[in-house]
This record gives C-alpha cells, structure tokens and sequence, in this order.
C-alpha cells in the first residue's frame, strides 16, 4: 500500500507541466513548437535559454519535492523501506511528467524531473549525474546522448551504493530497488526511442544554449 500511495503522491506533483504553466502566461503553447515535446529542450530549441531554465527549474523542484513529501510522510513508519519509496515517489512524478491523464497523457520526455529525483533520493548522486550530463552537452550538444548517459550512469550509481552498503534494507527490497532503477534507464530509452532512431543514421541534430543557433541548425546550417 506505501509504494501504490507514493506512487500516487509523486504522479500528483508529476502532473505539474512547467512548460505549458510558462507557455500560458507567456501566450504560446509549447506543444505547437519545435518537436512539439512539453519539455525544456523544446523549450531550448524555440523559446531561448531563459524560459528553458525556467521549465528545467520547475521540473526539477516537482521531483525534489515529490521524493521529500513521501519520505517525510513514511520515514516513522516504515524507515526500514524508505529508500524504496523515494524512489516510487519519483517514478511517480516521471510517470505523471511524462503521461499527464489531462493531457491525453502525452508529456515531456522527464528528464528534468528525474534529475531532481536522483538528488533527493541521493544528492551526491544527483549531483555527479548533472555533471555527467553538462559534461556531455557541452562536448557533444546531443540531448538525447546526455539523457541516455545520465540515466545508465544513475542505475550504476544505485547499484553501487546498494553494493557497497550505502544503502541498507532487506534483500528483497534492494532487488525491488535496482529493478526500478533499471525501469528509470528503460523508460527513458523508450521515451528517446525516435531519437536514438536518428543517433544511428546521424540524422539527429544538436541544441545549444543560443537560440540563434538552434534556429541555424533547424535550417541545416553549420555552427
């Protein structure tokens, strides 16, 4: 019952669409942009890099706060599983991100969101997560490659820290958490899938900071 209520908690904060928030007040709708994807990327691409991390901020707040909620609610009475629920609880919240019920459930891809899970469920983690992505955006400016990295870099971070005794509960509970995070790096290869398509066949086009670039590389253009 604690995992299906933090499931629902974090769906609850999930469905918090920054991006359409931001695009109402501003007179646009995002979804009629770019790739259509309610997502800071998109956002990136179209709109410039200010309202972009304002969609990443707002993102990333909704998956802290999804992930503190459900631990502040359960760590008395079930400490012994807490890790276990942070993490439902932000599934929740990429689940409700990325399939939001009011918007015939088609969302953004919950990158954002899942960065702000990986820091409150570990910020240390989280943390070397983002370095890992900025890293790769700045080298390569491939979204898709850096989400797909951080993602597989989070699984193997969960792992190590179940390994290694950083993260103590009974063995079926850890077995129960390395599965979901393993969901994490699938749901994101599936939520990427059209653009791992376009990685293979060198058709997928990079983003960058300026928008004037990004508008260059919709055109075909060189930067």
């Amino acid at each position: 019952m604690e995992r299906l209520i933090c499931l629902l908690i974090g769906y609850g904060f999930g469905l918090f669409e920054t991006s359409i928030v931001i695009g109402k007040i501003k007179g646009f709708d995002i979804r009629r942009s770019g790739s259509g994807n309610a997502g800071t990327t998109n956002m990136l691409r179209t709109r410039g890099a200010g309202l972009a991390l304002a969609t990443m901020i707002g993102d990333i707040l909704k998956g802290v706060l999804a992930v503190l909620v459900c631990a502040a609610i359960f760590q008395k009475s079930c400490p012994e599983i807490l890790p276990l629920l942070r993490m439902y609880a932000g599934i929740g919240a990429i689940l409700g991100h990325d399939f939001p019920f009011y918007l015939q459930f088609k969302g953004g891809k919950g990158v954002a969101t899942t960065g702000g899970v990986m820091l409150a469920f570990h910020p240390l983690a989280g943390v070397l997560c983002f370095v890992v992505f900025f890293s790769l955006f700045f080298l390569t400016h491939y979204v898709s490659v850096c989400s797909l990295t951080a993602y597989a870099f989070f699984f193997c971070e969960v792992l190590f820290l179940g390994i290694t005794g950083r993260i103590v509960m009974a063995g079926s509970a850890m077995t129960e958490l390395y599965l979901l995070a393993f969901f994490l790096t699938a749901l994101c290869c599936w939520q990427h899938r059209a653009n791992i398509r376009r990685l293979l066949t060198h058709q997928e086009k990079q983003v960058f900071i300026h928008r004037q670039k990004n508008e260059a590389v919709q055109r075909g253009e060189k930067v």
